[in-house]
């Protein structure tokens, strides 16, 4: 009695499923140190994959480090016939030694993404309009506030001018002296002025420098990130 359709298909999606879930990721060990990547692909045959990584020697475990590589087939056929074919391969070296390769299933079967989703802000920070509104207040010559002791002289200078006048007060004098007390509060309110702006400015500019450490704080965690995917 023939199998119906569904059993047919159903069957299909299990046999995919079974070999999706087999693994196809080899790691290719003990190389010789000398050994380079376009050597390696130069003497093994790879058949189809979709992942290559080649790494160079670790000394950090003495002097005889080796290199290694990693490469994730499509087919799981291909592993079982590669590994057949090239485990136990010997590799010399510049000096002549020889090296036997093992080859076996990588611990890790993941493999990183090859698409990353690129920030559009790499490299723009010098077109930040901010940024470069922050470099042209740089560049302007700050307006020096006046000193504590030429502004208590001239105060001094004016209290002793009013004790002169105060002799002879007039309509005139009385107006005058109106109109300079208006200009020193004016002049004081322009002081505060200049002072709360000088303060702002450096509160935006330490604002900007926060923002500029944490960006470029995120860039070395993505760099490394990357770097820990392989």
């Amino acid at each position: 009695m023939g199998k119906l359709l569904s059993e047919v298909s159903e069957t299909r999606s299990n046999i995919k499923k079974k070999e999706q879930s087999l693994p196809t990721k080899l790691v290719i060990r003990r190389l010789p140190s000398t050994l380079t990547e376009e050597e390696l692909k130069a003497k093994l045959t790879f058949p189809p994959h979709d992942y290559f990584f080649f790494t160079g020697p670790n000394y950090s475990f003495g002097n005889d480090g080796f290199t290694r590589a990693y490469v994730n087939f499509i087919e799981y056929n291909d592993v079982l016939d590669f590994r057949n074919k090239f485990d136990g391969y010997i590799f010399y070296d510049n000096l002549g030694n020889e090296f036997s390769a093992v080859i076996e299933y990588a611990p890790c079967q993941q493999i990183p993404r090859t698409k990353q989703k690129i920030d559009q802000k790499i490299n723009t920070f010098d077109k930040d309009p901010e940024y470069l509104q922050f470099l042209e207040n740089l560049g302007k010559q700050v307006e020096l506030l006046p000193s504590a002791e030429k502004y208590i002289e001239e105060l001094q200078a004016l209290t002793i001018a009013d004790k002169k006048r105060e002799k002879t007060r007039t309509p005139l004098t009385d107006y005058l002296k109106e109109k300079r007390d208006s200009r020193i509060a004016a002049r004081q309110l322009a002081i505060a002025q200049r002072e709360k702006e000088r303060k702002q400015r450096l509160e935006e500019k330490e604002k900007r420098r926060e923002r500029e450490k944490e960006r470029k704080s995120k860039q070395e965690k993505e760099k490394l990130d990357r770097k820990d995917t392989h």
